[in-house]
């Protein structure tokens, strides 16, 4: 949620990086409650106008062309990045992290765990968590779905990764 997109924003202005562009697919925004995109354009509306980046969240599985549209008209110094293929985008437009562009990602993957920084969505946790709450609804005899949902928060924590430098 909101949490994981501040730390890494925070994270990445720590190493230096100004003008930090959110890159998301639509789809995994929404289902966040859009707390991705409205965390990240909270948190960069009290930067100078020139540090402000708009987000890129396509609707689908955007193109190269839109993304290197977006890439060339906003200039991000960096990006925070879910589930899109960035990296090979940036290829093709012969730009690699962290040398002319830093990625953090936003969930790391199993394919990032060791090359590259961002959020650690610390699972283990997340599932600890979850046994928690069916051990506390069998202790108190709550069967079947309560009225009112109840939403509980695992906060990831960041990882460095060879992805972004120190830019200071």
């Amino acid at each position: 949620g909101q949490f994981n997109v501040r730390l890494a924003l925070e994270k990445m202005r720590s190493y230096g990086y100004k003008k930090i562009g959110l890159v998301v697919p639509e789809f995994n925004n929404r289902i966040s409650g859009y707390l991705w995109s409205g965390g990240m354009l909270d948190w960069q509306r009290r930067l100078p106008i020139s540090n402000q980046c708009a987000p890129f969240i396509p609707e689908s599985s955007s193109s190269f062309d839109h993304f290197s549209y977006w890439l060339i008209k906003d200039a991000p110094d960096a990006l925070l990045v879910y589930k899109l293929q960035v990296e090979e985008w940036l290829s093709q437009m012969s730009m690699k992290a962290p040398a002319d562009i830093g990625i953090a990602y936003l969930f790391r993957a199993a394919k990032e765990m060791d090359c590259a920084a961002g959020i650690d969505g610390n699972l283990k946790q997340v599932g600890a968590t979850a046994l928690d709450l069916v051990i506390t609804n069998l202790n108190t005899n709550q069967l079947g779905s309560p009225k009112t949902q109840k939403e509980v928060l695992v906060q990831g924590y960041w990882k460095d990764g060879p992805t972004i430098k120190n830019r200071d």
